[in-house]
């Protein structure tokens, strides 16, 4: 079954919280163990950033579940990819949490948090910098 990588960036609805977050990692420990998928979520105040891996089919319909999550507003997608090889292999899913760094990679001139500042290889390179 082909196997496959996307990666997306979101702006969190208002009065997102860190217990939401926590929800949302125990929850999608569960989905993702059971489907197959693996990834890591990086989430700040004002938005999130995911990436996610395993076979299509089930990549694609946990894409849909989020695009449909009142959580996540304008959602982007940064990139989606075939793949021979897992990078976030053990991790149902892993969680990033906010660093100067992400922050400075993913800001415009201005400050504004603007996900087309973010390449797929650089959101990559992020996602994936303390899961090897």
């Amino acid at each position: 079954m082909p196997q496959v990588r996307l990666i997306y960036f979101s702006h969190a609805s208002n009065g997102t919280s860190l217990q939401d977050v926590q929800e949302i990692l125990e929850t999608a420990r569960k989905f993702n163990a059971d489907a197959g998928i693996t990834g890591k979520l990086y989430f700040a105040t004002q938005y999130f950033m995911q990436v996610i891996e395993g076979p299509r089919l089930d990549v694609n319909r946990l894409y849909n579940r989020i695009l449909r999550d009142d959580r996540h507003q304008e959602l982007v997608l940064i990139g989606y990819e075939e793949t021979n090889e897992r990078l976030f292999a053990g991790w149902e899913m892993d969680y990033a949490p906010m660093t100067d760094e992400i922050n400075q990679l993913i800001s415009s001139e201005d400050d504004a948090i603007n996900p087309e500042f973010l390449s797929y290889q650089k959101a990559l390179d992020y996602l994936k910098s303390d899961a090897e």
